[in-house]
């Protein structure tokens, strides 16, 4: 990794370490993610991400190379975050909900608009969730980590099931009854991530992921309506 000097180290999660680095070739500041994946996961890994670099729009974060050596890691545009108070915001994740309604709004906008671009070349995310939204100053949201739902269910250290439990959605549960993952999923999440910003609860809530997958394949399940929840948008 000496084409790249170490600036900042961002985050680490449960699947990669992610730094801000200056990319020594030309000085252009970038994000790296190194993820966390065995010999036998790194033949696949460029395979399931390439996709993601024939994303171009503006509220996706844009990938510029992908590579397995020295070891597998992703060069990415540099997401700054946004300023609350003292702090620097860099996912949905971590900006405080509920948030007002055209706050929302915004954020779902463009959220919408980069997955339907992606989904008119046929390109489909399926891990949807607030930690894969980042922030520019501005509040534009930029989704990130295309691809990498199916890495981190073949990494020996990552023992998750390809969805986060919380944004699954009934065909990650049941795909013998609702069909394989597609667009329809990253609505699903969209629509989750919607109600969540406006309630600062999600749809599906419970004790155990039994009791939240079973909320989320009932048909016949009702959410409380977020306006009972938050009154201002009553």
């Amino acid at each position: 990794m000496n084409k790249y000097e170490s600036l900042d180290f961002l985050g680490e999660g449960g699947f990669a370490k992610v730094f801000k680095a200056k990319r020594k070739s030309d000085g252009k500041i970038v994000a790296v993610k190194i993820p966390r994946i065995d010999e036998k996961t790194s033949r696949t890994f460029i395979r399931e991400v390439s996709t993601w670099l024939h994303l171009d729009h503006p509220n996706i974060v844009k990938l510029y190379d992908v590579d397995i050596l020295p070891v597998p890691h992703l060069e990415m545009e540099y997401v700054e975050g946004v300023k609350l108070g003292d702090k620097i915001i860099r996912d949905l994740d971590k900006y405080p909900k509920p948030v007002e309604e055209n706050t929302a709004l915004k954020l779902i906008k463009g959220i919408a608009e980069g997955l339907a671009y992606a989904h008119f070349k046929g390109i489909y995310h399926r891990d949807l969730k607030p930690l894969n939204v980042l922030l520019k100053s501005d509040l534009t949201p930029k989704i990130t980590d295309w691809g990498l739902a199916k890495i981190g269910t073949m990494s020996s250290n990552r023992s998750v099931m390809g969805y986060t439990p919380l944004y699954a959605a009934p065909e990650h549960l049941l795909p013998g009854k609702y069909g394989h993952t597609d667009a329809r999923t990253d609505i699903w999440q969209l629509g989750v991530i919607f109600y969540e910003l406006l309630t600062g609860k999600l749809p599906f809530e419970g004790y155990t992921y039994e009791e939240i997958f079973g909320k989320i394949v009932d048909e016949s399940y009702k959410f409380t309506p977020p306006s009972e929840i938050n009154p201002e948008l009553a």
